[in-house]
């Protein structure tokens, strides 16, 4: 039985799949914040339901689930009985902190976890990128 698990442990890591995990998701309140929300997943708090032997047998239960993320989403597997769910809610993991960040380092963030930017986020960072004032063109300057 050792085996099997140190096999799963071993092919499961490696394609990225995790026991816990921690999702940075940028959200932007109504007021312009750009807020940085950081969830925890914990595989062990999402066990597996499928009954052994069965429908009369015990749950299977969360020594073989992993959670990982992908394209910014989180994803839930049981490695024992080979399916996958997801992409899961926010609600389902733990909101461990929620800060305010810059627009900028918002988009960092977005792209380090795959996150698609909200399109409130981009306007915000083009808004400031625009220089104050109007420059004057070569051809009105007299």
């Amino acid at each position: 039985m050792s085996d099997i698990i140190e096999d799963e442990e071993s092919v499961m890591r490696g394609e990225g799949w995790k026991k816990a995990i921690t999702l940075k998701w940028i959200s932007i309140k109504e007021d312009g914040t750009v807020l940085c929300q950081e969830y925890d997943y914990f595989s062990d708090r999402m066990p597996c339901r499928t009954r052994e032997l069965g429908t009369g047998g015990p749950m299977c239960g969360f020594d073989h689930t992993w959670v990982r993320i992908l394209k910014g989403k989180v994803f839930w597997a049981c490695h024992l009985h080979q399916h996958v769910n997801g992409p899961l809610a926010h609600s389902l993991g733990t909101l461990a902190q929620s800060y305010i960040i810059p627009p900028t380092k918002a988009l960092e963030v977005c792209r380090e976890t795959g996150q698609s930017p909200p399109p409130t986020l981009v306007r915000l960072i083009k808004a400031a990128r625009i220089t104050k004032g109007r420059r004057r063109r070569p051809s009105d300057i007299k």
